[in-house]
């Protein structure tokens, strides 16, 4: 049946023509026609035209049947038609199949050709088209579709693109649109819609059905259509317009494909190109969810390395990331990324802002969420993570400590030391106080620091409310020689601190000493005396009850006042000496006892000088003969008769004198040997004397005398160290209990301890310093590392020359945190400590440390090594590894046996992976350089020969970023140049230019992959060189960064964003001076000096991180004023 729009003569809409093939069946009468504006469903009566009467049927010649329905339609009405059959007994037929018409003001009267293929020109002819309208106006080819949702293709209409010139009003050209099958053409015009009469044949290949949907890489496809000619080879599977050779069979109708193995998942228009005979075409499209595993992703390159998290921009660089960011989950350095933390995403390239909590260190990894996730490599990206608030600036282990102490008991019989910080190297050093709370257990506090002040002679006295007075010497600036005498209270809760005495271009405090006088109403006087190094004179400042004033007068003048000590003699109430000035408070003295020097014997003199009146003072000789050296004089009244007692000690004897009716002199210890200067005097609670001292080496002696004379026992200061009396000790007696206590200065430690005696009891040594004897010693380039907190750990060995203990620490920088356990030795660089291994053995140390991704810090270091067994007793040095953080190191593990006389440093690197660890050591019992890899803590390990030229000393390794692969550099004498070998391609190459460069060789990877190499032209220029990939010569390049590093036996290297930075030292101007090189933001390279030394002949170790761009951390230690401590400093560069 076909339907056509009949028209007036004004092309108005008039009926409609109902044409249809005549049956053949005789018994056929004739027709019904039924018509409505809704589908027709059932033979409703009342809607047949024709008035409701039979069409006749027509002679057998006339095979097409018409019939005019003339009724007045509305425009753009549809109405839909339907035919039965009648036959002569009134039987009516079932409908016929429908059609429907939109009535318009346009007719079409045809078109040519009636078949052919995508994109041939078809005519369609009719009147009354009008001008084309790209809203109202179409054409439809009959065909498939699929809207991508995704769904199977479906019968319906394919929209031709017009082009409006090939629009008239009596004629249209279009072209066929892929996707055209079979069926009539649709013109719309005005809105109102025509089915062509005839249908249209599209002869070009197409598709109708593509199962399944949705599918896996690997599953077959089956795609149904027509025309799709016969197997060609040339024929392929198109997904998204990307052609597969997966064809498994291929007919006209039907074709199998197979979906490629490792596509990405996703939505996919899916076509076949199909080989026709003079060309190739394409079928139309169908759109399917593949749902297999994409290929895996590769990372490349995270640019820029070192990057500011939150704030720096990030290119990862790669292949196979897919164009859906959706599916696509970024792991950076402990960060979760998705879709929506990305600045742009494409297969080849993810942009973003460096997460602001990612870890110092860690991995980066791409992860595709399909069916199964499928991962990409891991990819070692390294942060420079802010530092500190309050950065480190000084030392971190080896303060020196208590070379000027001084101790007391108080009522309740606890002991109080105050000791000082006379660390050399320090910027802040501090006056402490330790507390003995229990036993040997003691609290600690800061009484006070300072930048740049140093403090020196100290004394201590406790008045009977337990209130504690102290006297110190500080000088207040590194930059000034002047010096000033303090006075601090403590009135059991604060402190209160204030001068006695300073001016200019005066140096008073030498041998400062304190003293209490309290009358019978409890108040007190304070008296200070010192040597004022300037004048050589004695002064005594005091302080008596409602003076609001400290009053300084000089006491005695000459060169004189050497270990000066002072003490008071209080007298009974209604007993009274000599009358003291109005303005003293009751009666009494105050005594002197001190050593003078005559230049013109080069002699000492022991004196004693007293006071009733604090305004004349008078003094004389306690012995009169001349000693060549007085090394401590120590005075105390005896208060029953009234009288002086004074100690003192020379180079090889103890004396005491007491002047009853004139002085006399005893000796209380003599010996050929020296004795110690170290020695302090006491009276006990039945007047007599009691001396506690230094002999010599590391034994004290303790002497008393009672009726018969003098008694000395020599005491063991329980252990083997060296006792240094260069500054001042002080001694403390509880006369309610017998006990008493010296503080002391141990030498090889650098620290402050006391000796305490309980009677009745045992002795013990306790230690108030840090018990760091020479820490850092053999500190290596790697040895200071930031953590993802920005702050930074160290690692070192510190050892005791007298027992030759040596231990192995790994600290970590706590300063502005909650301070550490232990005593507040810096208020600023505080540092928290662990043991890692230790050895009274040959070697411990060497350590070089990397952190990786889980904060753990991976060390290897060498150590001396004892075995047994059936073959019997061995020893050698061997390699180590562990690994941790503060809170405790894994047990070290024997990574390889090293040779018994090895000394050379391990170097350690970790992998792209968190679990894969390098380390390079050159093996004196195999001479040759060694390569370990591990990924499980060294529980096991592979290794491979390096190289066997033997002996190479210069050597570092460093992980590529992008993959589980090492690379290690070494100075080869054979090849008389550096070596790289590329464990990655397991290349060898020999740099160009780098003859004779075979000291501090330090190695890096930049973000390309290439080595970053620092080393020091020693034996030639002397400059500090570079070695990196030039990528304009497409080689690597030898670059001059520094002028003198000729005494750089080491360098060592962070990365920044910017490039470099190296650490490296010299001795041009007669100093060892610790420099650090740089590139800065233009490319430049600067220097900055981090610390200096003077005539130092010790090479200084250091080791240098990163916390940003312009900030760094150093580790070092060496010449004279860094030989015996750690030292970490913060150094800012400004670009």
């Amino acid at each position: 049946m076909w339907l056509s729009a009949l028209k007036d003569a004004a092309g108005a809409p008039m009926g409609v023509r109902v044409s249809w093939d005549r049956s053949a069946e005789t018994s056929v009468q004739g027709y019904y026609i039924y018509r409505d504006t809704q589908p027709l469903s059932t033979r409703d009566p009342q809607k047949r035209i024709n008035n409701g009467n039979l069409i006749p049927q027509g002679p057998p010649e006339t095979p097409l049947m018409s019939f005019d329905d003339l009724f007045t339609p509305v425009v753009d009405a549809t109405y839909y038609y339907r035919i039965t059959a009648v036959d002569y007994e009134g039987d009516e037929s079932p409908f016929s199949a429908q059609r429907s018409i939109t009535i318009g003001r346009f007719d079409m009267s045809g078109f040519t050709p009636h078949a052919g293929p995508v994109g041939c020109e078809v005519r369609i002819d009719g009147s009354h088209f009008g001008t084309y309208n790209p809203l109202t106006d179409h054409i439809y080819f009959s065909g498939v579709v699929d809207d991508k949702a995704p769904s199977t293709l479906q019968p319906g209409k394919v929209e031709a693109t017009i082009d409006p010139a090939d629009w008239t009003d009596r004629r249209i050209l279009v072209k066929v649109p892929r996707g055209t099958t079979f069926g009539p053409i649709t013109l719309v015009v005005g809105g109102s819609s025509v089915d062509t009469a005839d249908d249209f044949n599209c002869t070009s290949p197409y598709i109708t059905s593509v199962t399944p949907d949705p599918v896996t890489s690997g599953e077959s496809l089956s795609i149904d259509g027509s025309n799709l000619g016969s197997h060609q080879i040339e024929n392929r599977l198109l997904l998204n317009g990307v052609p597969y050779a997966t064809i498994t069979d291929w007919s006209s109708t039907h074709v199998s494909a197979t979906v490629p193995t490792g596509i990405e998942p996703g939505l996919y228009e899916v076509q076949l190109r199909v080989k026709l005979l003079t060309r190739m075409e394409d079928t139309n499209s169908a759109w399917i969810d593949i749902i297999g595993l994409p290929p895996q992703p590769q990372i490349d390159k995270v640019s820029p390395l070192y990057g500011e998290p939150g704030a720096t921009e990030i290119a990862v660089t790669g292949h196979n990331f897919g164009q859906d960011p959706s599916i696509a989950e970024l792991h950076f350095n402990g960060v979760t990324l998705t879709a929506n933390d990305f600045t742009s995403y494409s297969d080849d390239e993810i942009q973003l802002v460096l997460p602001g909590a990612v870890t110092r260190t860690g991995e980066v990894q791409l992860i595709l969420h399909a069916a199964q996730d499928v991962p990409s490599n891991k990819y070692r990206y390294t942060a420079n993570i802010p530092g500190p608030t309050v950065p480190p600036n000084g030392v971190a282990a080896g303060f020196d400590l208590g070379r000027y102490s001084a101790v007391a008991y108080d009522s309740t019989g606890k002991l109080h030391v105050l000791f000082t910080d006379n660390t050399a190297n320090s910027e802040r050093c501090s006056l402490f106080m330790a507390h003995q709370e229990s036993g040997n257990n003691f609290s600690y506090e800061a009484i006070e620091s300072q930048y740049g002040a140093k403090y020196s002679y100290v004394a201590m006295a406790i008045d009977s409310s337990d209130n504690i007075h102290i006297a110190y010497q500080r000088q207040p600036s590194q930059f000034s020689e002047d010096k000033e005498v303090r006075y601090g209270y403590f009135d059991g809760s604060s402190w209160s601190l204030q001068t006695v005495y300073s001016a200019s271009g005066e140096s008073p405090g030498d041998y400062v000493d304190i003293a209490l006088s309290e009358d019978p109403d409890t108040r007190t006087e304070i008296y200070i005396a010192w040597r004022n190094a300037t004048t050589g004179n004695v002064q005594l400042g005091y302080w008596l009850p409602g003076a609001t004033t400290w009053a300084v007068v000089t006491a005695f003048t000459g060169d004189l006042g050497y270990h000066l000590a002072i003490d008071t003699l209080s007298y009974p109430a209604g007993t009274f000496a000599p009358p003291k000035t109005p303005s003293a408070v009751g009666g009494g003295m105050i005594g002197f006892s001190f050593a003078s020097y005559e230049s013109q014997g080069d002699s000492y003199y022991v004196v004693f000088g007293y006071s009733v009146d604090l305004e004349s003072f008078s003094s004389d000789l306690v012995d009169d003969r001349p000693f060549s050296e007085v090394k401590e004089t120590d005075i105390e009244f005896e208060d029953v008769g009234s009288f002086p007692i004074v100690m003192w000690v020379t180079s090889n004897a103890v004396y005491c004198a007491a002047n009853m009716e004139g002085w006399s002199v005893e000796t209380v210890l003599s010996d050929t040997s020296s004795i110690g200067a170290g020695s302090r005097l006491k009276m006990n609670a039945g007047f007599l004397p009691r001396i506690f001292g230094h002999r010599s080496g590391s034994n004290f002696y303790y002497a008393y005398r009672d009726m018969q004379g003098w008694h000395v026992s020599n005491l063991p200061a329980g252990n083997s160290h060296v006792l240094d009396a260069s500054g001042r000790w002080d001694m403390a007696y509880n006369t309610k209990t017998d006990d008493y206590a010296l503080s002391f200065y141990d030498g090889t430690y650098r620290d402050a301890h006391v000796f305490i005696h309980v009677e009745g009891g045992s002795n013990s040594n306790v230690g108030l310093g840090d018990n760091f004897a020479e820490p850092g010693y053999d500190l290596t380039n790697r040895s200071v590392v930031v953590g993802s907190d920005g702050r930074p750990r160290v690692i070192f060995t510190d050892r005791d020359t007298t027992t030759g203990t040596k231990v192995l620490y790994f600290g970590k920088f706590v300063g502005g945190e909650t301070p550490p356990p232990g005593p507040p030795f810096n208020q600023v660089n505080q540092w928290d400590f662990i043991s890692i291994d230790s050895t009274d053995q040959d070697i411990l140390g060497r350590a070089t440390m990397a952190l990786d991704g889980q904060d753990r810090f991976n060390a290897c270091y060498l150590r001396y090594y004892q075995w047994s067994d059936m073959m019997g007793s061995h020893e050698d040095r061997c390699l180590f590894f562990s690994r941790g953080d503060i809170n405790g190191f894994s047990t070290p593990i024997i990574v390889a046996y090293v040779g018994l006389t090895n000394t050379y440093t391990p170097r350690i690197a970790i992998g792209s992976s968190d679990e894969v660890a390098y380390i390079v050591h050159f093996s004196t019992a195999d001479n040759e350089l060694v390569l370990f890899r591990s990924d499980n803590g060294y529980q096991s390990s592979d290794a491979w020969a390096v190289t066997r030229e033997a002996p190479v000393s210069e050597y570092d390794v460093a992980a590529h970023h992008n993959s589980d692969s090492a690379v290690v550099a070494y100075y080869s004498v054979e090849s008389n140049g550096i070596v790289l070998k590329d464990y990655a391609d397991d290349s060898t190459t020999l740099l160009p230019g780098t003859a004779g460069l075979d000291t501090g060789l330090s190695l890096m990877l930049d973000e390309d992959e290439h080595a970053s190499i620092i080393c020091a032209d020693v034996s030639g220029t002397g400059a500090l060189k570079w070695i990196h990939w030039d990528t304009g010569a497409g080689s690597y390049v030898v670059e001059d960064i520094a002028a003198d590093a000729s005494a750089s036996l080491t360098t060592s290297q962070a990365g920044t964003e910017w490039g470099p930075a190296a650490t490296y030292y010299n001795t041009s101007t007669g100093n060892h001076t610790l420099l650090l090189s740089f590139l800065n933001s233009v490319g430049d390279w600067n220097d900055l000096q981090v610390a200096s030394t003077f005539g130092s002949s010790q090479p200084i170790r250091h080791s240098v991180d990163a916390y940003g761009i312009s900030w760094f951390v150093t580790a070092l230690n060496g010449g004279n004023d860094f030989a015996k401590d750690l030292v970490v400093l913060d150094v800012q560069t400004l670009d």
